[in-house]
């Protein structure tokens, strides 16, 4: 193998941070991911620029805002969303130019065509569930696959680029039954999403460990995270598309035995769009001018780093049904550009946010605004935006004035599109302050 290292990244769909025991979650049982963090470096405040499918993985592969990549929505019954993108080579694309192998496994969701760049190919679009003529377990059979792949890789000269992209525990949250056991019947609400947590931790387990059998783990970078998080509907009619922490939060993890600070923990907010700029520094490739993330190789190398003390969200808030997206998707190729203008029947609410450790703004295309106090109200309960107010239940009238408040962190969401080059978000945030 390359004195560079081999790179896999493994994915869950759809996954809150605080689904898995080393975030905190006191009831799931997640072994081998918890073993992984022990053994690297764990981001506390890692996030999804964008809390959607597509958007969000776009922004994984090119380091790009969604702004910039221009895929502002989930794509099915296209060839390829990247194909009139302005941002169209990905890290796939640089990584196999720079002698890499290049493998993709599970969900791709941008596009049915197999990209130019991938040596090997194990990949489906999209909207399908978790099983195979409901007997065999979707992200088993990958991982069976994966395993046999890196098998044959013993003797391999050039390093290797791996995805490993599950479904789950995006909906329909099921899992085989020797895990849906263990949360069934004890108060847990939806007992088969932490249930497919566990199972994605078993295939991690057996894909680390075949690492280990052909003499690779000690040269693979292993980086594991997911596309966004998930509220349960909870938040709004769909289980994401908002700006709260459980839409918006991911874990981040990284582990490469001898190189990483093992148990190490970084604060500071970071995100999917970093990972490009991470792998390509990690290749010793060039780094594109055009590149919103930043590179967390110091932040893995050398413990006690800090993150950025803000992290920009841009969003779309999906109020359509699944009857109404069903209706689309049968109608033919959907394409990623639906939700880029304003909709005058406000079908979606396009929206930026920032999140910072105190607090987090929400602004909004059709005016509902929200602004939480993360220090005193993690939960995002209370929403202070225009506080004091008025209320049915008179939550808010005994708050102090929060428009100074408001004002600081609209400055800074402005400041923070600005850096992006986000016209739109530059834009609203504007308009909030002309108003406040």
């Amino acid at each position: 193998m390359s004195n560079r290292p081999n790179i896999l990244i493994i994915m869950s769909d759809q996954q809150r941070t605080d689904s898995l025991a080393c975030y905190g979650n006191v009831f799931v049982h997640s072994p081998n991911i918890d073993r992984l963090a022990s053994e690297g470096v764990r981001f506390l405040d890692g996030f999804s620029p964008y809390p959607l499918c597509t958007p969000a993985r776009a922004a994984l592969w090119t380091g790009t805002y969604p702004h910039l990549h221009g895929i502002m929505d989930c794509v099915y019954g296209i060839a390829d969303a990247f194909e009139s993108s302005p941002v169209p080579t990905t890290v796939f694309d640089r990584l196999s130019k720079a002698g890499y192998l290049v493998g993709y496994f599970g969900k791709w969701h941008l596009g049915e065509r197999r990209p130019a760049s991938m040596d090997h190919w194990d990949a489906t679009d999209s909207a399908e569930g978790h099983w195979v003529t409901g007997r065999d377990y979707i992200p088993e059979a990958q991982t069976r696959r994966m395993n046999e792949f890196l098998q044959r890789l013993r003797g391999e000269k050039r390093p290797f680029f791996l995805v490993q992209s599950y479904r789950p525990p995006h909906e329909p949250y099921t899992a085989p039954e020797r895990d849906m056991c263990l949360y069934r019947g004890k108060g847990i609400f939806r007992p088969g999403y932490y249930a497919s947590v566990t199972a994605l931790d078993r295939c991690v387990g057996d894909i680390l460990k075949t690492l280990e059998q052909i003499g690779a783990r000690g040269n693979t970078l292993v980086i594991y995270t997911s596309d966004h998080g998930e509220h349960f509907n909870y938040r709004a009619k769909n289980n994401k598309t908002t700006g709260h922490d459980d839409s918006i939060r991911i874990p981040l993890i990284a582990a490469w035995p001898g190189r990483l600070t093992p148990g190490a923990i970084v604060r500071g907010a970071v995100g999917l769009q970093d990972i490009t700029p991470t792998l390509l520094d990690f290749a010793g490739c060039e780094m594109p001018d055009y590149l919103h993330g930043r590179t967390l190789r110091a932040l893995m190398e050398k413990p006690g780093g800090r993150g950025g003390e803000c992290f920009y969200v841009q969003n779309t808030e999906d109020f359509r049904s699944f009857a109404e997206w069903e209706r689309l998707m049968s109608a033919g190729g959907y394409r990623p550009n639906s939700r880029s203008h304003r909709s005058p029947d406000e079908e979606w609410d396009r929206q930026r946010a920032l999140w910072t450790p105190r607090h987090k703004l929400i602004l909004s295309e059709n005016g509902n605004h929200a602004l939480f106090d993360l220090e005193r109200d993690p939960e995002e309960e209370l929403d202070l935006f225009g506080a004091p107010k008025p209320d049915f239940f008179d939550q808010y009238t005994h708050f102090p004035d929060q428009s100074e408040t408001t004002a600081r962190l609209t400055q800074m969401l402005q400041q923070e599109a600005l850096r992006v080059s986000d016209d739109w978000g530059t834009v609203l945030a504007r308009s909030v302050l002309e108003k406040l």
